[in-house]
């Protein structure tokens, strides 16, 4: 109950379903995304305990259970864009590329959680997953740090390891904060010849001083 809640639960900048908006972070919208497909709204509040406890789960036990139910509900919104997409676009081929994990919290965990969620989207819309990125460098820890600073952080942070020219990529991370990783991202992806990028994510943070309205049930 408190999962389908939470799918449903509207957002507060354009007042449509988290899994049918296009909003995003601004960080995005500079380097030319077109919207951000996202499942629900990722909050500390009591309403989205169900959100928080799964993606916490992704990040520390590789669960594949917890992995295929999110792949599951995102595969409907993302096989809807691409169709949408594909009108206008004359593409090649679809691949779904991960955003990578920082190498430390890969080796503390042994497992990248944005790898094992672009697997099993892999498997339930059978476009093939690519390690198209790779993490270079030593970054500091997001968490703490400011969007000016997640921003710099990540200058640079990623490189491209696989061929993804005349592509339309499915970009795919768990959650999705100030948009710093995925613009970088997408700068990187661009710079490699892809012709379309799909950002995909199970949860985005809500703006500061923005609450989400909810459905109201009987």
């Amino acid at each position: 109950m408190e999962w389908e809640k939470s799918l449903l639960s509207q957002c507060p900048d354009c007042f449509a379903p988290y899994c049918e908006c296009n909003c995003q972070p601004h960080l995005m919208k500079r380097v030319g995304s077109k919207g951000l497909i996202k499942l629900a709204p990722y909050h500390k509040e009591e309403h989205y305990r169900t959100v928080s406890h799964a993606i916490h789960s992704m990040k520390r036990t590789p669960r594949a259970r917890v992995f295929d139910c999110c792949a599951e509900n995102l595969a409907q919104p993302l096989l809807k864009a691409v169709c949408t997409a594909e009108e206008k676009t004359p593409i090649s081929h679809t691949v779904i590329v991960h955003l990578p994990r920082s190498v430390r919290n890969a080796r503390r965990y042994g497992f990248d959680q944005a790898r094992e969620l672009a697997k099993a989207l892999s498997r339930k819309t059978s476009y093939p997953h690519l390690s198209a990125l790779k993490r270079v460098g030593r970054n500091r820890e997001q968490k703490k740090l400011t969007v000016k600073e997640r921003q710099a952080n990540l200058r640079g942070a990623f490189t491209l390891t696989g061929d993804v020219r005349g592509c339309r990529v499915i970009l795919v991370d768990d959650v999705v904060t100030t948009g710093a990783g995925m613009a970088e991202a997408i700068r990187v992806l661009k710079r490699g010849g892809a012709a379309e990028i799909l950002p995909v994510c199970v949860a985005a943070t809500l703006k500061k001083r923005q609450e989400p309205t909810f459905p109201k049930f009987s």
